[in-house]
């Protein structure tokens, strides 16, 4: 791992307590990625308190075709607002099981 050089002193301290198996895959990416370990995890947790721009643009875009879709569905099938309404919140309920699987399909594809 080359050291990073850092615009800013950095004086916090935090400690984590992990897995062999999670320390494991820190390291595997922060050596891919050609930074150390604090520095991943810096970014890492820095990273995750915010949601990038893209990621907001996005999710704005699926919402506004899932609002689509169902007020068109509703206006096509006159009675399906029950129907509708089921199908939603077990989207709701699976949607963050659902990507996660697909994440780790598409890692495992890639691999």
């Amino acid at each position: 791992m080359k050291p990073a050089s850092r615009p800013k002193t950095l004086t916090g301290c935090l400690s984590l307590r992990l897995t062999p198996e999670e320390e494991k895959l820190i390291t595997e990416a922060a050596e891919r990625e050609g930074i150390s370990r604090s520095q991943w995890l810096r970014q890492a947790v820095l990273g995750a308190l915010s949601c990038p721009p893209e990621a907001r643009l996005l999710l704005a875009e699926v919402m506004a075709v899932r609002a689509l879709m169902l007020a068109l569905h509703s206006a096509a099938v006159p009675g399906s607002d029950q129907l509708i309404k089921a199908a939603v919140a077990h989207a709701d309920a699976t949607r963050y099981a659902a990507a996660d699987n697909r994440i780790k399909a598409g890692k495992e594809q890639a691999a």
